[in-house]
Order: structure tokens, then C-alpha cells, then sequence
């Protein structure tokens, strides 16, 4: 009887994993739909892939970019450029490379729990089931963006820590150096993890390992320095100058924060997890690991209002932090409860997410490119200007994104670029008056397709496309 029911979990387990993975496969290259900001991280791994130059010349705005692109540090798109080069280019293999992460830093975290000894708080089908099903994981393993890397670099850190603090050995130390220089190196709100090892480095007064950290975590820097040196101006075009558009005065961003982490629909079940299981947590000692929740937590949310931007997809990172804070919250009274509730997030989540693939199902990128293709082949000696989002389907022409002069109202420039271009690619929504008056004074519109692929951002059911010629 014993054996039965032991069998009958595991095949009940087996479901559930292969149930849940149907699902992050099912419509893989177009659920989520292929947004703008996939269009411009697939750019330059591509060149770099296929040229040997790290640029984006779609974007080009006066800063280099099509020789050296410091929108972001480099790290993510050196692993893109890596899988374009082994597996060719497209959506399905950037989104396979997301995934691949995802996986991984699943895999971490259960290191992560084992280490904290919460690995037998609750089945761990439970967690998996919990992790997976959380809508913004979904929608991140599944996009080409550096957040899903910076998960596992978050969780590999903060593993290396425990062990570091379970064993003193220094080849932790040297790791977690290493492994937060990359996670800085792949995005600039990767600091809070750096802050808790030198946080656990001096409260143990371990100087010789504080000094190694510090040493090994500068060390890999030394060539990303060298290669901001090889154009610093543009380096302090793109990152500084470009970036002065998203800052606003201090009780703005305070009250745009507050505003985004309470009325997103992605992550607002994940803040008041969050911040319900602190307060929770504050009621009683804390043990280390909780304090170290605590403490990478405020690091977290403060420095939102010291860097330039806050993006909601950033607020992945938490997603480890936010299940370890209601497991090491369960004890033998309260299991019941916590479990009840962490059922009904799963509930919650799950639902969630047969809504979102039930919204998008009828996505179809293949058809999309297909549709565009028959008036606009993806060719090199054509030069086409259309919206950021359509770089995979004309990547192999000479392709500029009218965001890199809308944007910053560069319209004489703009102007010059209407009248080089060979076709325009216009989304409805998106047209811009002074850029539609310019393209029908130089351009005639060829025709009209209506596509029930939504637009780039998602914004427009049954978007009307133009191409201009």
C-alpha cells in the first residue's frame, strides 16, 4: 500500500511537470509577442555573431551605436551572440537561451533551500508548481531580455554565500566575486547581492577574504574598461546622455514606483507577498537567513530611487527571495495556514496564465513575417525603416528603427532617412503626426494589411500595417 501511493505522487508529479511544460512550449516563438525591446537585443549579438562588431546602427542617434553599444553591459548579449553563432538567428533560438537560464536558476534555488534547510517545508512539486506558474517567470524564460540571466546570477550568488558561510573556504569567495562582477556586467541593478557579501564579509571581520572579494569582483572589469575606453565618447552618449530622459524629481519617481508596484497586473500579487511576509517575518527574531531577506530586499526596492528607471520586469529578482520568505515562515502551527494560502497564489497564478496564453493563442509570428516578406523581401542591398520590433524579420537588409528619431524628435535627420529609405514599415498606433506628414509628402503608400498579430507593445488588436514605398 505503501509503495502504491509513494508511485502514485511520483505519476501525479510527472503530470504536473509535463502539464506545466506544454504549456511554456505551446506557441514558444509567439506567446509572449515578440515586443520592440527583443528587436533591439537581437541586433548586435547578431552582428557580432555574423560581423565580429558589437553595434547597433538601427539606432544609430549620433553616439557610435552602430560600432559600440552600451545600452546595457555586455554580458547577456555576448551569451545571445554565442547561440546565434551555434544555433543561426531567430526568435525560437533567443527564447530557447532565456529558457535554458530560467531552468537553471530553478535548479539553483532548490540549492538554495537545501542549504537553508527549508528544502522539506513543503513538497517540493509544490514549489515547483509555484516557482513555474508565477506569470512573470513565464513571460521572462520565454523573451529575449537579460532579467531571466540576472535570476541566476541573484541565485548562484546567493548559494556561494551560504556555502561560504557554511564552510569559510575561499574558493566561494572567489566565485561570488566573479559571479557578481557578471551579474553587474549584464545589468546595472545587480547590486544588492555585492552589498550582502560585503555586508557578511565585514560583520565577520574576514578581512583576507573580504580584500580577495574585492579584488577578484574588480578584476573582471579590467576589460569591459578597455573596451569603453575604445570610444568613451560614445560610451557617455549612450549610457549618460540618452538616459537624462527618465530623470524626474525625487517625489515623482517615489510616487511612479509606488503607483507600478501596486496597479501592475505582473507583479502586484508578488509585492504583497513580499512585503506581507516581511511584516510577518518583523514580528519575531530573525534568523541570519532572514535578515538577509530582509536586507537584500530594502537594497532592492532603495535603489529605484537612485538609478534612472524602474522597469516592473526588474522585480523578478525577487521571486527567490519572496518563497524564502514564506517558507522559513511555516512552522508546525501555522503549516496549515501558509500552505492554504500559497495553494490559492498557485490558484491565482494559474489562472492567470491560462487567460494570458487564451488571450495571445491566436499569435502567429511565422504568418506575421510572411505577410510582410511578400511585399518586403529580407535582403541586403534594401533599405528599410520601420518600428523596433520588426529587426527579426528584416534583419538582413539595412535596417533603421524610427524609435532612434521619433524619440529624441530628431525629425531633420528623420527626414533624410524617409527619403533614403527604400520601404517604410508604419504600425497605426504608433505613428507619430510630424513622422506621417514627412512620409506621405515622401513616400506613397504601396498597401495596407490588417494583422491580428497585435503590435509591437501588444497595444492594438487587429493592428493596421502600412508599407510605404
Amino acid at each position: 500500500m505503501h509503495n502504491l501511493l509513494k508511485h502514485s505522487k511520483l505519476f501525479l508529479s510527472l503530470i504536473a511537470i509535463i502539464i506545466i511544460l506544454s504549456a511554456y512550449f505551446y506557441h514558444f516563438s509567439d506567446i509572449p509577442f515578440v515586443r520592440m525591446d527583443e528587436g533591439v537585443l537581437m541586433e548586435a549579438p547578431y552582428r557580432l555573431a555574423t560581423q565580429g562588431q558589437f553595434g547597433s546602427p538601427m539606432l544609430e542617434n549620433g553616439g557610435n551605436q552602430a560600432h559600440y553599444f552600451h545600452i546595457h553591459p555586455p554580458v547577456y548579449y555576448l551569451g545571445l551572440a554565442l547561440t546565434f553563432k551555434q544555433f543561426g538567428f531567430g526568435i525560437f533560438q533567443g527564447r530557447s537561451l532565456s529558457f535554458f537560464f530560467a531552468i537553471i536558476s530553478m535548479f539553483l534555488f532548490f540549492q538554495i533551500l537545501k542549504e537553508t534547510g527549508l528544502i522539506n517545508k513543503l513538497p517540493l512539486i509544490f514549489v515547483f508548481i509555484l516557482w513555474m506558474t508565477t506569470p512573470l517567470f513565464f513571460v521572462l524564460s520565454k523573451t529575449i531580455r537579460p532579467e531571466i540571466l540576472m535570476l541566476l546570477w541573484t541565485c548562484l550568488s546567493y548559494w556561494l554565500l551560504l556555502r561560504w558561510l557554511k564552510y569559510n573556504q575561499n574558493r566561494y569567495v572567489i566565485a561570488g566575486a566573479v559571479i557578481n562582477t557578471l551579474m553587474l556586467l549584464t545589468h546595472m541593478y545587480g547590486l544588492p547581492l555585492f552589498f550582502l557579501w560585503l555586508f557578511e564579509l565585514l560583520r565577520k571581520r574576514s578581512w583576507k577574504p573580504c580584500m580577495i572579494f574585492i579584488g577578484m569582483f574588480l578584476l573582471p572589469l579590467i576589460p569591459y574598461i578597455i573596451w569603453i575606453m575604445g570610444d568613451s565618447q560614445a560610451f557617455l552618449h549612450q549610457v549618460i546622455a540618452d538616459r537624462s530622459e527618465f530623470r524626474v524629481h525625487f517625489i515623482n519617481k517615489v510616487f511612479g514606483l509606488l503607483m507600478l508596484l501596486f496597479t501592475s497586473k505582473k507583479i502586484t500579487l508578488m509585492v504583497l507577498m513580499l512585503f506581507g511576509g516581511l511584516i510577518i517575518m518583523l514580528r519575531n527574531k530573525l534568523s541570519q537567513i532572514q535578515q538577509h531577506l530582509l536586507f537584500v530586499s530594502v537594497l532592492f526596492v532603495s535603489q529605484f530611487f537612485v538609478l534612472p528607471k524602474f522597469n516592473e520586469l526588474y522585480f523578478i529578482l525577487m521571486l527567490p527571495i519572496i518563497l524564502i520568505v514564506w517558507l522559513s515562515l511555516i512552522t508546525a502551527k501555522n503549516k496549515k495556514i501558509i500552505t492554504t494560502f500559497l495553494i490559492l497564489v498557485c490558484v491565482v497564478n494559474i489562472s492567470g496564465l491560462i487567460k494570458y496564453i487564451y488571450q495571445y493563442r491566436q499569435f502567429d509570428f511565422k504568418a506575421y513575417q510572411d505577410s510582410l516578406n511578400q511585399y518586403i523581401p529580407n535582403k541586403p542591398n534594401l533599405f528599410v525603416l520601420g518600428p523596433m520590433s520588426l529587426y527579426p524579420i528584416f534583419h538582413q537588409t539595412h535596417f533603421s528603427a524610427h524609435e532612434a528619431f521619433v524619440l529624441p524628435r530628431d525629425f531633420s535627420r528623420l527626414k533624410k532617412v524617409i527619403q533614403k529609405a527604400n520601404y517604410i514599415v508604419i504600425e497605426n498606433y504608433e505613428l507619430d503626426n510630424r513622422m506621417k506628414e514627412l512620409i506621405i509628402n515622401n513616400k506613397k503608400s504601396i498597401t495596407q494589411i490588417i494583422s491580428p498579430y497585435y503590435g509591437s507593445e501588444g497595444l492594438s488588436r487587429n493592428n493596421i500595417i502600412t508599407i510605404y514605398h
